[in-house]
Order: structure tokens, then C-alpha cells, then sequence
């Protein structure tokens, strides 16, 4: 919503305020007691909770976050990708050997310095020019966008992907739909049948959106939820459908129909890049990063899978490499995550080492 709309909105609000109020003062000086009034003063207090909320809100993240005060969240909303990420791209006519690097949270980073990132390693030891583009909670189709709408103008000489087992679940609607923990609660586009679907993973989806889309305080609000639930879910307390892909890994149809769904995004991938080199990598282990090394090798990509093994292996011997949420590395994991990676870029021939 633009800041025109926002003051719309607001001066909406404020005057349904003051309505109510004058009708309340009004009721009050009629002596009309009973039931209207006590409705009456229940949804003018309410009203006044959520303005004072909503401002406080607002104004603690100008403050702390550098945030404008009439920004909402659907100034990051793309009407192809769903929503916007993280971009730091070089410059595309720089003579250097070119590197594009596309992922999900993880290639956000989620607040650690962009100096810190794994990708930077990658970058100073090979002198290269990097063009990064993080999206948390992308799923395959929209890195599959990213590096379509990228590709021309940069021209890599080499592309980075980075790939995560929840992608399973957000590349499948029927999937995410019924997830706790790896829902993310917006409009994604779906891949199916060669078409974008671009569908809310889950029920209300409109009143959410118009809610969240007008005020951060149902944005957070929201978000608790989502949080709440995520951590029941994690602990098997509500059901989440990770538990049936854990427990029947892929003899579970939808996730073999996601698997299916992911190997059509990587052949559509292959055939769009033409013949710039591909290496894919998982940061999470199992079952799952194990299917997308198969899905990616009978495609012709390159894969590095033992970034998760080196992260795990350094983590039993005392090291601290993840975030609070326990999830996402901080820049400890994202430093050994890159002198893997530049490791086995080196051993597999895709980058030789040019830095001074």
C-alpha cells in the first residue's frame, strides 16, 4: 500500500474512532445503560487498543529498524515472485569470472553482515564478481525466476544453487497447505503443468493478506501464531505433514508428486541456462538432499553435498554455528560453509584460485 493509501486507511480508522466515541458520550448522557452500552464501550476500548498498538509498532521499528512509518508489509509483495528478497548483484560488465548465486534464507542470511556471508569467501578466493539473490522462504520456482529474469544480462560464467529439504514442501501446494512448520503463510507461485499457480498455502488466505497487507500489528500478531504453532508442531504436539514425510519418505504420494513437480523445475532450469555450468547445494542432510543430488546429477548438474556433514561434524566438537532459531547459521557456520564449498568448487574444476 502506498503512503497516500496508508493515510486513507488510517484517517478511516481515526474517524470511525471518534464515531463511536461521540455515539458512546452520547448513549452515556441519554442514560440508555444495559447491553448496547457495554458493547459500546468493549469496541471503543478494543479500537483504541489496536490504534495505540499499531503506532507503537510502527513507531518502534522507524526507531530501531529504520523502518518508515507507512510501511507495510505488502510493500514487499512482487506480483511474479510472490514477494521480494535480498539482492546484491556486481557489475555485469565486470571481466571478472562472473558467479550468480540464488537461494533461500539461508542466501538471505537473515541479518548477518553481508560481509560475512558464505558466498563472500567464495568470492575473495576466487576474485570473482558475485551477483546474489536470497529469497526466505523461496522455493524452487521462484529461484528458477530469479535466474530466468538474471541470466541475460549477467551472463555467468557459473551459477550457484542453493537448495534446502524444506523446498519439497514449498514447491507443492498440497504440501505446504498442511504444514506448521514450513508454511510461509503467502501467496507463492505453484509450479504446475508448465503454468505459475499462484495460490495462499492455506485456508482465509484473502483475510490474512488484507489484514497483515494494512497493519503490522495483525502482522505480528500473525507471525506469533505461525511461531506458535511452528514449535508445536516441531515437538509432534499438533500435526504438521512433515511427520508423514518423515515417516513414509517418499513412498508418501504427495511428496512423490513434489519430487516429480521439482524434477520438472530442474529440467526446465537446464534447458534455460543452455551451457553455463550448474552446482547445486544442500544445507540440510537426509533423505531428501540425497533426492535432490540424484534430481540434479541425471540433469548434468554439478552437486556438493557435504556442507551439512562438515557444519554437523564441527558442531559435535563444541563449535557454535547456528543462529537463536537454531536453524539458520550465524557467521561462524556461513564462513566454514564457504570454505567448503570453495573447496569443492576447486576440486571439481569449476574455479580455480585467482585471488592475490
Amino acid at each position: 500500500m502506498s503512503s497516500h493509501g496508508f493515510l486513507i486507511f488510517w484517517a478511516i480508522l481515526t474517524g470511525l474512532c471518534f464515531f463511536l466515541l461521540c455515539a458512546l458520550y452520547y448513549l452515556i448522557k441519554l442514560k440508555k445503560m444495559g447491553g448496547l452500552l457495554n458493547f459500546s464501550i468493549l469496541t471503543v476500548t478494543l479500537l483504541i487498543l489496536f490504534f495505540a498498538g499499531e503506532v507503537g509498532f510502527r513507531t518502534y521499528d522507524s526507531m530501531q529498524h529504520s523502518v518508515s512509518f507507512t510501511t507495510v508489509p505488502n510493500a514487499f509483495r512482487d506480483s511474479q515472485l510472490g514477494w521480494t528478497g535480498k539482492k546484491v548483484f556486481g557489475d555485469p560488465h565486470s571481466k571478472k569470472y562472473k558467479i550468480l548465486v540464488v537461494g533461500d534464507s539461508f542466501t538471505d542470511g537473515m541479518g548477518v553482515d553481508e560481509q560475512s556471508m558464505y558466498y563472500e569467501v567464495i568470492r575473495k578466493r576466487f576474485d570473482a564478481e558475485l551477483f546474489v539473490y536470497g529469497g526466505a522462504g523461496y522455493g524452487n520456482f521462484q529461484e528458477y525466476m530469479i535466474i530466468d529474469q538474471s541470466i541475460d544480462e549477467i551472463m555467468p560464467d557459473l551459477i550457484v544453487l542453493q537448495v534446502t529439504a524444506n523446498d519439497f514442501v514449498n514447491n507443492y501446494w498440497e504440501l505446504e497447505s498442511e504444514s506448521a512448520i514450513n508454511n510461509n503463510h503467502m501467496v507463492r507461485p505453484y509450479y504446475d503443468k508448465g503454468k505459475a499457480r499462484y495460490l495462499y498455502p492455506g485456508r482465509f488466505g484473502k483475510l490474512r493478506i488484507f489484514l497483515t497487507d494494512h497493519s503490522r500489528l495483525f502482522y505480528r500478531f500473525f507471525g506469533g501464531i505461525d511461531r506458535l504453532l511452528s514449535f508445536l508442531a516441531a515437538r509432534q504436539i499438533i500435526y504438521s505433514v512433515e511427520a508423514h514425510i518423515n515417516e513414509k519418505g517418499l513412498q508418501f504420494q504427495p511428496l512423490e508428486q513434489s519430487v516429480l513437480v521439482t524434477e520438472e523445475l530442474i529440467v526446465k532450469l537446464k534447458h534455460r541456462i543452455r551451457n553455463i555450468p550448474l552446482v547445486a547445494f544442500s544445507v540440510s542432510p537426509g533423505f531428501l538432499a540425497e533426492t535432490f543430488e540424484e534430481l540434479f546429477t541425471r540433469q548434468g548438474c554439478g552437486f556438493i553435498g557435504n556442507v551439512p556433514d562438515v557444519i554437523s561434524k564441527a558442531e559435535s566438537q563444541g563449535a557454535k554455528l547456528r543462529m537463536a532459531d537454531g536453524a539458520h547459521w550465524n557467521a561462524k557456520g556461513h564462513e566454514l560453509a564457504g570454505v567448503t564449498l570453495a573447496d569443492q568448487l576447486n576440486a571439481k574444476g569449476y574455479l580455480k584460485n585467482t585471488a592475490p
